[in-house]
């Protein structure tokens, strides 16, 4: 129903070739919703990852009349899952180093070379209708003890509203890689 606070989080199975894919049914999903202790405006966009312990996801929120938010959930076998808390988060009226808005989509949480990186895509209330809310990819540098990331200072990572929704995975040597969309603008083609 569009209503980006009342998302659930579920899986999908494919075949061996990728062509096809099969989501859970909606009964059952692995989380059924964001946690009921906050009042947020925006829960999506998961980011999973294993570690010594089993797994870790975060996922994207804003917190209503406060700002963006990274919620951190926990699994040892990718069918249950813990609600840990609330990993990081920054109010959108802080804007020193790069503006993180009111939602945070896509986190990201990444180490690489025993450095932990947080990569978000921006999305804030549009100025007018014919802006789009989403905004920029913002990135940190900070410590990360398991359960909550300290931020350090605040980075663009892209300029213009063209790139958004930054995604991140190893290839097959190990390395980390980031993908972006790349959103038209001005577009005049015909459909």
């Amino acid at each position: 129903n569009h209503d980006y606070n009342q998302a659930f989080i579920s899986s999908a199975t494919s075949n061996k070739e990728l062509t096809r894919w099969q989501r859970r049914s909606l009964e059952n999903t692995l989380i059924t919703g964001p946690p009921q202790n906050l009042d947020l405006i925006a829960f999506r966009d998961p980011f999973v990852w294993s570690d010594k312990d089993g797994w870790k996801a975060v996922i994207g929120a804003g917190i209503r009349e406060y700002g963006g938010a990274m919620l951190q959930y926990s699994s040892s076998d990718l069918e249950t899952w813990k609600y840990d808390g609330v990993a990081a988060k920054r109010s959108s009226e802080e804007l020193a180093g790069a503006w993180t808005a009111k939602i945070w989509e896509c986190p990201q949480l990444l180490c690489v070379d025993d450095v932990w990186v947080l990569f978000i895509s921006v999305c804030d209330d549009p100025p007018n209708r014919e802006e789009s809310h989403l905004q920029y990819i913002a990135y940190t540098i900070g410590e990360y003890d398991g359960i909550e990331f300290t931020p350090g200072n605040w980075f663009q990572y892209s300029f213009g509203k063209v790139v958004y929704a930054t995604t991140s995975f190893k290839d097959s040597d190990g390395k980390q890689n980031l993908l972006s969309w790349m959103r038209e603008t001005d577009n005049v083609a015909p459909e």
